[in-house]
């Protein structure tokens, strides 16, 4: 069996620990596979990908800014992909690349193992990128009916969610900005999730969306470096149910595993690389 190539791309990868995850279960379910990420820069997905094609890399894993670039670039789309706008798995064919949202089970299945503290009726999201779109369509699994997108571009956020309401016609989507008087008009909702860069990497989280915490409810922060992001923190100080990144990291890692291999990813072997790579060891 001749060894297979995957590929993280995105224009800030060089630190993901993906590649330590994906790694350990391609070595424990003894797989001749090796995967390893490649930052590129904002204008280069084509010219990557053509080299993907040419040198017949078995799958690609997709990160920011470029989960909606990718589309024109495939030959086919699952459901889940179409219905939200966004890739983050390229799977190779026999003479095609197919492209999967995986995203949408990243934020599912966490959701699920932590239960239903509260009914999920109203959500917001912070940000509007390619994680924005997917708890949008995980939301619409779950019933939850209306999202609001706090956004520092606004009008950027309407036309995605012009977009996504076409999708979900049965949904109410709503943009806010992100100032204060915004963020008090928004009230109270049941799921905060981060789909932005913010609290990661020395990115500092705008204080004024603490507010959005009022009431208590579930807050699920897409980053996972720091393991403990500040919005986290706070959350925990008010009591919030709260779905650290790795998790989301993990749960979409495991989704991809099985797209490109067929196989059940060894989920607890992958968890404990994650958070190895992330520098906090097995909790």
């Amino acid at each position: 069996m001749s060894a297979e190539s995957y590929i993280l791309v995105g224009t800030a990868v060089s630190r993901s620990p993906s590649p330590v995850m994906m790694n350990r279960a391609f070595k424990a379910l003894g797989l001749p596979a090796s995967y390893r990420a490649e930052s590129i820069e904002a204008g280069g997905l084509a010219d990557f990908f053509s080299r993907c094609k040419r040198t017949r890399i078995a799958g690609v894993s997709v990160t920011m800014p470029f989960k909606t670039e990718i589309i024109p670039l495939l030959d086919v789309l699952d459901e889940r992909a179409r219905e939200v706008g966004a890739v983050n798995t390229v799977k190779r064919g026999v003479k095609s690349y197919s492209g999967f949202n995986t995203d949408v089970d990243g934020i599912l299945k966490p959701l699920r193992a932590l239960g239903k503290p509260r009914k999920l009726t109203r959500g917001a999201v912070i940000g509007a990128g390619g994680a924005a779109r997917a708890f949008v369509g995980a939301m619409h699994r779950l019933g939850c009916r209306e999202v609001a997108v706090v956004a520092r571009n606004p009008p950027r956020a309407r036309r995605v969610l012009g977009e996504l309401g076409q999708r979900f016609p049965d949904m109410t989507l709503s943009v806010f900005g992100i100032e204060r008087r915004e963020i008090h008009r928004l009230g109270e909702i049941d799921i905060l999730f981060n789909a932005a860069p913010i609290g990661g990497n020395g990115a500092e989280i705008p204080k004024e969306l603490f507010a959005l915490l009022k009431g208590g409810p579930v807050v699920f922060d897409a980053v996972y470096d720091p393991v403990e992001t500040e919005l986290m923190r706070e959350a925990r100080r008010l009591r919030c149910p709260t779905v650290p990144g790795h998790e989301m990291l993990l749960s979409q890692g495991l989704a991809a595993f099985e797209i490109w291999t067929g196989m059940k990813g060894p989920e607890e072997i992958m968890r404990e690389a994650l958070l190895d790579a992330l520098g906090v060891g097995l909790r």
